[in-house]
């Protein structure tokens, strides 16, 4: 397990804005279902999610970064 903190939600949260990123198009660019991505965006932190999604998010974030 992996605890998702306020700072990680608010920096993906920024991010996803910067990208004019809808959670649909999120959710199919980074594989994550879309009941997951809820959980993520809109839950109280911290928050304990699985090591896959965790690996997941990590993994687009990379790749946005390289776009930029």
């Amino acid at each position: 397990m992996y605890i998702f903190l306020k700072d990680d939600q608010t920096k993906l949260r920024m991010q996803l804005s910067m990208n004019r990123m809808n959670r649909k198009v999120f959710s199919i660019k980074s594989g994550i279902s879309m009941p997951t991505i809820k959980k993520v965006l809109d839950a109280d932190c911290p928050l304990a999610i699985t090591q896959g999604t965790a690996n997941r998010i990590k993994k687009w974030q990379i790749e946005e970064a390289k776009h930029e």
